[in-house]
């Protein structure tokens, strides 16, 4: 755990940096009037989440973070919040013994399964069709519900954290 001492480290909301490490805390520091120093309870700040999922029989991890959006935007050229609200409900209304889903939303699918698989495994290919061919099935019905979930932890861990922060910055 560590703590930011310091009167020129104070966080204000001009300035943000986010970091993706693990272990990270805050803690407010007060001033006292006779110029005693205290910090108040350290407070866990979020981190990337991950999962490991078994496809075609491996273990494939699977990381989201703060970084996934940039890295999507990069590597495709894509929104993937868009993709994913699209993707959710194009998936969501079909079966897989009856899917009518298009090549695009399976191509979307695959894009922000490898992206995720990526930030989480460096060493995997360096292309969404060379990593897939790792594989003789790979179904959407089974790993979008928990990329989705997993990328809705990530964002609910950074939601939390804002309004903690928000809480003790109001004291």
């Amino acid at each position: 755990m560590g703590v930011c001492k310091g009167e020129n480290y104070a966080l204000s909301k001009k300035n943000k940096v986010k970091f993706n490490i693990r272990n990270v805390h805050y803690a407010l520091l007060t001033k006292s009037d006779d110029g005693e120093v205290t910090y108040g309870t350290p407070v866990p700040m979020p981190s990337a989440v991950s999962i490991s999922l078994e496809i075609d029989g491996k273990q494939v991890p699977f990381k989201a973070s703060a970084a996934i959006p940039r890295i999507y935007r990069i590597k495709f050229g894509r929104d993937i919040y868009k993709d994913l609200s699209a993707l959710e409900k194009t998936v969501g209304k079909d079966k897989e013994e009856s899917s009518s889903l298009d090549m695009f939303s399976l191509e979307i699918f695959e894009n922000i399964a490898y992206v995720m698989a990526k930030h989480a495994d460096p060493s995997i290919p360096n292309t969404p069709e060379e990593w897939l061919d790792e594989f003789n099935t790979f179904s959407i019905y089974q790993i979008l519900p928990q990329l989705i979930e997993l990328w809705g932890l990530n964002v609910k861990t950074d939601v939390e954290a804002k309004k903690n922060f928000a809480r003790q910055s109001a004291r």
